[in-house]
């Protein structure tokens, strides 16, 4: 089973605070609701990276306003900056 690893970023802290998981690639729901909840629990400053096989993924979120989070825009990047990259390993 391929491992998803996935990066909560917390630009709102200094130093900036990161948060690590780790599911497998079976863990569809589990994924979605880590990613959910922590986006919303840490607030629009907060933006996440997953790792999945050899792709990268940025995902953001999708609520306006004062409202939570039900979803999460993910787009595919090819370039991670190595102190982020180190944080994957």
């Amino acid at each position: 089973m391929d491992a998803v690893k996935i990066l909560i970023i917390n630009t709102d802290e200094t130093p900036i605070q990161i948060e690590k998981y780790e599911f497998t690639s079976k863990d569809k729901d589990q994924i979605k609701e880590t990613i959910l909840s922590s986006l919303n629990r840490l607030g629009k400053t907060a933006y996440g990276l997953i790792k999945y096989k050899d792709e990268y993924w940025a995902i953001d979120h999708t609520a306006q306003g004062e409202s939570i989070s039900l979803n999460y825009d993910r787009h595919k990047v090819t370039y991670i900056p190595d102190e982020l990259l180190k944080e994957f390993a």
